[in-house]
């Protein structure tokens, strides 16, 4: 008997309901290109894909580390990524732009009582009031990014002229040598540069100005191109779940995951235990998403609110 007609036979007799388990067995994981970014809030993503709880999941991850938020949203859209962390700010110009992004899970949270982020000026500043700050620079890491945008928000809410104070765009790592050598009069960081420019001894605290857009938001997102989630929706929510775990994980265990952390950020582990916990977000909600959202169109970064529904994913959890 030819050997084709063996194997034919064979398969006939083994049982349908086997047979159906064995073709699962031998399907191939879908491949996932994931774009991140290598900084602390990301920790949820890296730790489920070191413990291969993605794999466990039937996604084969493909990690891909670009430079930022703008870049990894551009790697979505343009289809060089299927999902990527960027910060909530991209995400809803993105959306107003036409662009079809959609959040599939949340990133990093501010929360009231967690300051990682916050408005610095010199040890010896004049400045104490949102009124003070007006004809002065201040330095963000964009001029139209989140930092920028509460900076306006904060002045405003506190009856200063948010025009009045001229923003100067510089990697936050270069911030705190400039606001102690005076060529800026006021710096807006999150950690860990936050925690670098308090270690100088050369500065204090001015403002949180997240405090002044809501109680709690989604500072970074996992966003995905609307048509490449329709066509692998099952595998998209799976990414979200797996991302939900993980953060609930990474939340409560953060001080045992410093030296992991400190490997993929080039972080030192000093710096990392010294610095606030930053937190990541656990279930997609509106809440989370339209402060922001509210925030951006009042200062005409966007030209209207919408309803933060409309930038979700259909069914994320």
């Amino acid at each position: 008997m030819r050997r084709s007609s063996i194997l034919a036979a064979a398969a006939i007799m083994i049982p349908a309901g086997l047979r159906a388990r064995v073709g699962r067995a031998q399907a191939l994981p879908l491949v996932l290109n994931l774009a991140t970014a290598p900084v602390a809030d990301n920790v949820p993503a890296r730790y489920a894909f070191a413990q291969g709880w993605f794999a466990q999941a039937g996604l084969d991850i493909k990690l891909s580390v670009l430079g930022g938020g703008a870049a990894i949203g551009a790697a979505v859209v343009g289809g060089a990524a299927d999902i990527g962390a960027t910060n909530m700010f991209t995400a809803i110009l993105a959306h107003a732009k036409g662009i079809d992004l959609k959040i599939l899970a949340p990133g990093g949270r501010y929360e009231e009582g967690n300051p990682t982020t916050q408005l610095l000026v010199g040890i010896e500043s004049p400045i104490r009031t949102a009124k003070d700050l007006e004809g002065h620079s201040v330095a963000v890491a964009g001029l139209n990014d989140l930092s920028a945008v509460s900076v306006r928000v904060w002045m405003a809410a506190n009856g200063a002229n948010p025009d009045a104070v001229r923003f100067i765009e510089t990697p936050m790592s270069t911030m705190p040598a400039m606001l102690v050598g005076k060529r800026i009069d006021a710096m807006i960081a999150s950690e860990p540069a936050l925690q670098a420019a308090e270690s100088t001894g050369q500065t204090r605290m001015l403002a949180v100005p997240y405090a002044a857009i809501g109680k709690h938001f989604f500072t970074s997102v996992w966003v995905v191109n609307s048509s490449w989630g329709a066509a692998h929706r099952d595998a998209a929510l799976k990414f979200a779940d797996v991302m939900r775990r993980a953060t609930i994980y990474t939340n409560s265990h953060f001080d045992e995951l410093i030296p992991f952390i400190a490997e993929y950020t080039k972080i030192p582990v000093e710096a990392l235990r010294a610095m606030r916990k930053v937190k990541s977000g656990t279930t997609l909600v509106a809440d989370d998403i339209q402060p922001l959202i509210d925030a951006v169109a009042k200062f005409k970064g966007i030209p209207k609110v919408f309803p933060a529904s409309e930038i979700m994913f259909p069914g994320a959890p």
